[in-house]
């Protein structure tokens, strides 16, 4: 039979706690990446209109305009699997 190994509460808290941070960054990854404004997409090709996108989204607080209508549309799904992933292999 093998001894155990000392170990402390603080050690096993602290575990816990670099979880956290590590969530944390993940979170913030996940933020920075839904930070952009979709304005335009409409239905996956655009809209006819002239809109001023850079302003709007000025406007609205978002920090990039998304470029692609086709990449709007699809980025929410995208944003979707890699958060299940993440929230899947934290545990």
């Amino acid at each position: 039979m093998q001894k155990a190994m000392p170990s402390s509460f603080g050690m096993w808290a602290e575990s816990f706690a670099e979880g956290l941070y590590d969530d944390s960054l993940l979170l913030k990854s996940a933020s920075d990446l839904i930070d952009q404004s979709p304005l335009g997409s409409g239905a996956s090709y655009g809209v006819p209109l002239n809109l001023d996108r850079e302003l709007t989204s000025k406007l609205l607080g978002f920090t990039k305009v998304q470029n692609n209508s086709l990449y709007c549309q699809n980025h929410g799904a995208n944003l979707n699997r890699y958060l299940s992933f993440i929230k899947c292999h934290s545990v």
